[in-house]
């Protein structure tokens, strides 16, 4: 009898230890699964940094050529400004120079203003005057100089602000 009841005891610790076995086996398929679910999420987001990595050195790529294309302009625009005797043109003929001017500026500022905004960003409104339309200038100066009529001599006129004036950068 004595036997019967450690067979029993054996068997039921057997039955015990199978039970154990198959909920440890249980619990490490799931870690293996979680473990899996990390990797494959460290793998897409591996792929995803390599590619923004990718994304970012062809955006300094281009940012170079476009640094590059500016100083280019710059350079032909000293040679162009060396090459003018801007105070001759200027005692020659003032107010035309100064429209010439006042409408290089603006389109100058314009196009930083375009260079500078995000091309994943709805379009800016416009703040500056748009520089290839004189009628607008001149037509509000000859309504101003029209009404009027003093005999003395008017000044040349000149080209309306249509841009808000920041802060001034001294250098």
């Amino acid at each position: 009898m004595l036997e019967f009841i450690l067979m029993l005891a054996m068997a039921a610790a057997g039955v015990e230890y199978f039970k154990y076995s198959q909920e440890q086996i249980v619990t490490l398929h799931e870690n293996n699964a979680k473990l899996e679910t990390a990797v494959n999420t460290q793998q897409e987001t591996i792929k995803a940094q390599q590619a923004a990595a990718q994304a970012q050195n062809q955006q300094m790529i281009t940012l170079q050529q476009n640094v590059a294309d500016a100083e280019s302009k710059r350079r032909d625009f000293e040679d162009k400004l060396r090459q003018k005797d801007i105070a001759a043109m200027a005692r020659a003929n003032a107010a035309d120079l100064e429209i010439r001017m006042n409408r290089a500026t603006i389109k100058a500022l314009q196009d930083m203003i375009n260079l500078t905004t995000p091309k994943d960003r709805d379009a800016t409104p416009v703040q500056l005057a748009d520089p290839s339309s004189p009628a607008q200038s001149t037509s509000s100066v000859n309504a101003a100089t029209t009404t009027n009529t003093s005999s003395s001599p008017q000044p040349p006129p000149r080209p309306p602000k249509n841009y808000k004036k920041t802060g001034s950068s001294g250098s």
